[in-house]
């Protein structure tokens, strides 16, 4: 449904007829061009079941306003280092288990970040309190130290690293011989 049909309605509701009051009608939709269509249904369904007469314009906003949701977003006066200024910590994954060495390689598995809980800073009001307080792994905190980075970026960076790691230790076959094959060969006497 477009908003010129929903304004229509409204009208044909009131037993005003929308083509004898056109330029009415394209008042009310130049007005109410910026609302959301389910919002604006939402408002002026309830607008029609509260009145007897048609609603203004700025009767319809009003009550549009009160529906939308009207969310605070909280921003950081400083750059947080542990979080990026998103105010959630990241932990980096393999499978189930928390990475907590640099030098870990997977076998066969990929690396993942995932949220581990909310940061200290201001920004972590925009997060569910249902989070635990977090902060960030030593060895996230020094690999990311050592690249200039925040901790949620370091991460993430981590993350990419240890994947092509792993990526480039897999024993690749030569001649239809694996790696591991050739190096025990190697080691028999004859």
């Amino acid at each position: 449904m477009t908003k010129i049909e929903i304004i229509s309605e409204l009208f044909l509701d009131f037993n005003r007829d929308p083509y004898k009051n056109k330029p009415l009608v394209e008042h009310y939709v130049k007005r109410l061009y910026e609302c959301d269509i389910t919002l604006l249904t939402r408002a002026i369904k309830e607008l029609t079941n509260e009145r007897d007469t048609l609603p203004r314009c700025k009767e319809i906003l009003a009550k549009y306003g009160s529906f939308e949701s009207k969310v605070e977003s909280y921003r950081n006066n400083e750059n947080c280092e542990l979080c990026g200024d998103t105010g959630v910590i990241l932990g980096v994954f393999i499978g189930k288990t928390v990475v907590t060495s640099l030098n870990y390689l997977p076998e066969g598995e990929y690396c993942y970040t995932s949220v581990t809980g909310r940061c200290s800073c201001d920004a972590s009001k925009n997060w569910s309190p249902n989070l635990p307080d977090a902060s960030p792994l030593s060895c996230i905190r020094e690999y990311s130290k050592s690249e200039k980075l925040d901790c949620s970026m370091g991460a993430s960076l981590l993350c990419t690293e240890i994947n092509k790691r792993s990526r480039s230790c897999e024993k690749a076959p030569i001649n239809n011989i694996s790696r591991s094959t050739l190096e025990l060969k190697e080691e028999l006497p004859f």
